[in-house]
C-alpha cells in the first residue's frame, strides 16, 4: 500500500444506495496511522470517527467500500451543491434570490414517498425555518375528521410552503409538487440557513398570496 493511498466508503442507511449514500468517508493511509474524514455539508472534508465506530459495531448504518471514481463523482456533486448554497446565501444577503410558492395540498397523483425518504421529506417540510406561525389547525383534504393539519409557513430560501405539506407526506406519503420534491432531493433533505431578510421576503409573499396557506393546488 502506498503512502498516499485512499480508501473510500459510502455510509448507507436503509433504502440508501452507493450512488446516493447518507455520507461519504475517506481513509487516508498515512505513514503513522490512518486519517479518516467525512465530506460535510459545507463541501469540505472534516475528521470523523465513523470508520472506527463501524469497526467496533457502534454504527447502525452500513459502511461500504466504493471505487475512487464513484467517490470522486459523489464528492464533486456535493461540493457543487455546497458552492451553490453559498451563492444562494450571498444572493439572499443582497435581496436577489427569487422564491417559489408551493401548493399547500399535494394533488392525489403526486409521487408517493417510500421508506426513509418519507420521513426525510416530512422532516424537511416540518423543520425548515419558520416564516409565519399560525394558531390552530386546518382541515385534512383527504379525511373528514377534526382539523389536524398545521398551518405554519416555512421556507428554505428558495421555496415557501405551508407546513400542511409535512402532514400529507407523513400521513399519506404524498410528495409535494414535482419541482419542489426534486429541489429537496437535490439538497439531500437538508435545509440551509436563511437570513432575516429572506424570512421577511417570504412573509410578504405569503401575505400577497393567501393560497400559500390554503388548499390551492389540491384536486381531491
Amino acid at each position: 500500500m502506498t503512502v498516499d493511498a485512499v480508501t473510500y466508503y459510502a455510509r448507507l442507511a436503509p433504502n440508501d444506495t452507493v450512488e446516493r449514500p447518507r455520507s461519504l468517508i475517506r481513509r487516508r493511509h498515512t505513514p503513522v496511522y490512518p486519517t479518516d474524514e467525512a465530506l460535510r455539508d459545507d463541501g469540505r472534508w472534516h475528521p470523523t470517527d465513523l470508520v472506527e465506530r463501524a469497526t467496533v459495531g457502534d454504527l447502525d448504518d452500513e459502511l461500504v467500500e466504493i471505487p475512487a471514481e464513484l467517490a470522486e463523482t459523489i464528492a464533486a456533486r456535493w461540493q457543487a451543491l455546497a458552492e451553490a448554497q453559498r451563492r444562494d446565501l450571498a444572493a439572499q444577503g443582497r435581496g436577489q434570490l427569487g422564491m417559489r410558492l408551493a401548493a399547500a395540498v399535494p394533488a392525489p397523483g403526486n409521487e408517493r414517498l417510500a421508506g426513509v425518504e418519507r420521513d426525510l421529506v416530512a422532516r424537511y417540510l416540518r423543520e425548515a425555518p419558520l416564516v409565519v406561525s399560525a394558531f390552530g389547525f386546518g382541515p385534512d383534504r383527504y379525511a373528514n375528521d377534526r382539523p389536524q393539519v398545521p398551518l405554519h409557513v416555512r421556507t428554505d430560501g428558495r421555496w415557501v410552503w405551508s407546513e400542511a405539506l409535512a402532514h400529507y407526506a407523513a400521513v399519506y406519503a404524498l410528495a409535494p409538487e414535482p419541482a419542489f420534491l426534486a429541489h429537496i432531493r437535490t439538497r439531500r433533505y437538508r435545509f440551509p440557513a436563511v437570513t432575516d431578510e429572506v424570512l421577511a421576503h417570504a412573509a410578504r409573499l405569503t401575505r400577497d398570496t393567501p393560497e400559500t396557506t390554503s388548499d390551492h393546488g389540491a384536486d381531491a
